[in-house]
């Protein structure tokens, strides 16, 4: 503004959204999101919970008492960690199975599927 004079008693407070991106100027708000073509995009993931969902299937299998049931378990759990290192979609659907078989929809197993995108 030229030449304006403002006069102003008490507190003022002035909050200018607009924004310029490229060509378009606007009024965006807080959140800007403009979508665009070469776009690298990182998903970070929280290993901790992961760990801690294998934690809590270790758990689990100590629990069962059939010593064999539970060598098995473990043996399939192995596995599922292994699967999940290397990423094969495949082998972690058919682990979760088999431990599933062993322990019912144990929290632990919902935890590990979700983070991995597989359905129990």
């Amino acid at each position: 503004m030229t030449g304006a004079n403002i006069n102003v008693m008490g507190d003022l407070y002035m909050n200018d959204k607009s924004r310029t991106i490229g060509d378009i100027s606007g009024r965006f708000g807080d959140n800007v999101n403009i979508q665009g073509d070469n776009v690298n995009q990182i998903k970070s993931v929280n290993d901790s919970q992961l760990n801690t969902a294998y934690q809590d299937l270790y758990n689990d299998i100590n629990k069962i008492q059939d010593e064999e049931k539970k060598e098995q378990a473990e043996f399939f759990a192995h596995q599922l960690q292994e699967a999940g290192e290397s990423d094969d979609k495949s082998k972690i659907k058919k682990m979760l199975g088999f431990l599933k078989g062993s322990l019912g929809t144990a929290a632990s197993l919902v935890t590990i599927a979700k983070f991995f995108g597989v359905t129990l």
